[in-house]
């Protein structure tokens, strides 16, 4: 476990999938569960084990959905391990059936003693994918609150790319499940997001929010939409936020009055999924100490490329080519 703290914040992070363990607020709660802002478990064996839903890892080669885990780069067509959708699990998600969030990455502390590095090699061939892809996840805590992290990536053969942190956010405690996350307030910089099927495919269109139920260009109260989404469903979203230009703005507010609490996200990407943990488990995932995860018991925020983007021409372009850096940086900012 390395811990990067300031006098406004704790952050815990882990080696087993680059992942944020813990985001912790000073103050006079005695109760930690309280006090702690994202959902995980205990040990690493929890993030390794079958129940892991995605906690809190960094995902890739991939993330999100790619149809049929099928692909093409220069006319050549690649077939990756298909882990989604139902029982017939004919979809690729996240990056397979081995994601980043389930790989121990390399490790190194910054100099200055306020980061970290985390480094992997995902090997050509694996999950389907080609090129040897070296990965750098970097960690670091800036002007106190600001959980900064910068993925980048380099490959030895052209491929796809599209790598996220899945981290799940309850700002009123991780252990308070819907009944903190639905005290939380949400505005999205967002006028337009990528409709998607019954699968969670998207179309290929590009449409506007308003007038729609993913319209949160104005601060909207969870407790007021959540349950409304998708037919009762809740969010599963992709959101159009950023420009040709790849410069970092602010795509996200999330905001918690009871505890003054808020969580700005902001990012370089064009994408950003909002998911409001629809598929936990009915029967309670145990979670950190007596914590116990259910169905909208945290939201995630994930900055990232649309959906299947490798097989939308009219998408973001999702190749990296060989000799090309990728670059994705996302600042967590908590006030």
């Amino acid at each position: 476990m390395i811990k990067l703290q300031s006098d406004s914040l704790e952050v815990h992070l882990l080696s087993l999938g680059a992942t944020i363990h813990s985001v912790i607020y000073p103050g006079a709660e005695e109760d930690l569960a309280t006090r702690d802002v994202v959902l995980g478990f205990d040990s690493e064996a929890g993030y390794d084990g079958t129940d892991n839903p995605f906690f809190w890892g960094t995902t890739g080669r991939f993330t999100n959905r790619i149809k049929d885990g099928k692909f093409q780069i220069d006319g050549l067509t690649y077939s990756l391990s298909t882990n989604d959708f139902g029982n017939n699990l004919k979809h690729h998600l996240h990056g397979g059936v081995r994601s980043y969030d389930r790989l121990n990455w390399d490790t190194e502390l910054l100099d200055s003693g306020d980061g970290v590095v985390f480094s992997i090699l995902d090997p050509h061939g694996a999950e389907g994918y080609p090129g040897n892809v070296r990965v750098n996840v970097a960690y670091s805590l800036v002007k106190g609150c600001h959980l900064d992290i910068k993925i980048t990536a380099e490959t030895d053969k052209d491929t796809i790319i599209n790598i996220s942190n899945h981290v799940y956010f309850n700002l009123a405690g991780n252990a308070t499940g819907w009944n903190g996350l639905k005290t939380q307030s949400l505005k999205l910089e967002a006028e337009k997001f990528t409709p998607d099927d019954e699968e969670y495919l998207p179309t290929g269109e590009i449409v506007s929010v308003k007038m729609t139920e993913n319209d949160f260009t104005k601060k909207k109260l969870l407790s007021e939409t959540v349950t409304k989404a998708r037919g009762g469903e809740g969010y599963c979203v992709n959101f159009c936020v950023g420009d040709e230009s790849k410069a970092i703005s602010h795509v996200a507010t999330l905001e918690h009055d009871a505890t003054s609490r808020r969580l700005e996200v902001w990012s370089d990407q064009p994408g950003l999924e909002l998911y409001t943990g629809n598929f936990l488990p009915e029967d309670a995932l145990k979670g950190k100490g007596c914590a116990r995860y259910t169905r909208w018991g945290g939201v995630c925020l994930m900055t990232q490329n649309y959906r299947d983007a490798a097989n939308h021409d009219n998408f973001p372009p999702a190749v990296l080519r060989v000799g090309e850096t990728y670059i994705h940086n996302v600042s967590y900012r908590f006030y």
